[in-house]
């Protein structure tokens, strides 16, 4: 299992993109950290990122290759 820091302005959503490229994760990956989708999330906070079939690998590359940070919250 692979782990992720929260960056600045990343909420739950942001988080999944950013690990999965989709949302369709979300859900189980607030799940493995025991948390709410709506809960807000602390820079800095270390989450798991359980493995997922829905991993979109054309998003991460894009987002990988442009230095791309997804943070929307506050935005």
């Amino acid at each position: 299992m692979n782990t992720l820091v929260v960056q600045p302005n990343q909420s739950a959503t942001d988080v999944a993109l950013q690990a999965y490229g989709s949302l369709e994760c979300l859900m189980d990956l607030m799940l493995a950290n025991g948390r709410s989708v709506t809960a807000p999330l602390e820079t800095g906070t270390m989450l798991a990122v359980p493995e997922h079939r829905q991993v979109q690998p054309d998003v991460l590359a894009y987002f990988k290759d442009h230095g791309t940070v997804v943070a929307t919250k506050g935005a």
